[in-house]
């Protein structure tokens, strides 16, 4: 079987991530969020380059936070008297920002694991990237 080319698989990361909200409150069908999963870490195991691996990661990631944030840029628009294009970008500056936590488990796995041991990194990576993006510079848990 051939390996999809890499603009298909970022693309492919892009969908998956903005589809990860859906995992948690108010829609809560949690066994998406392992699905997900499972379809980015398979992704990461059809590249070899970490700086590939990491702009997966980091499309996700970014696609995960901008939808699952959207809603701040009606807040900040509604009650902090906004412009539209202002609110959006502080959004999408969030988004990019907490997207380097997922880019960078991904980048960590593919500098430092190769075939089936990446596959056993990844989920250990997954969790200390989200340890440390709740506790470390943002101490933005959600998502």
């Amino acid at each position: 079987m051939k390996k999809p080319s890499f603009p298909l698989r970022l693309l492919a990361a892009f969908i998956l991530g903005a589809a990860w909200p859906l995992a948690f409150a108010p829609f809560a069908w949690w066994p998406l969020a392992i699905a997900l999963l499972f379809g980015l870490f398979w992704l990461a195991t059809t590249e070899e380059r970490p700086q590939r691996l990491a702009a997966l990661g980091a499309g996700f990631g970014f696609a995960a936070f901008a939808a699952g944030t959207s809603w701040i840029a009606i807040t900040l628009h509604n009650f902090a008297n906004m412009d539209w294009a202002l609110a959006g970008t502080a959004v999408a500056l969030l988004a990019a920002f907490c997207a380097v936590y997922t880019a960078l488990a991904l980048w960590l796995a593919g500098r430092f694991f190769v075939g089936n041991g990446r596959l056993l990194a990844l989920p250990v990576l997954w969790i200390l990237v989200e340890w440390a993006r709740a506790r470390l510079f943002t101490g933005f848990p959600w998502l």
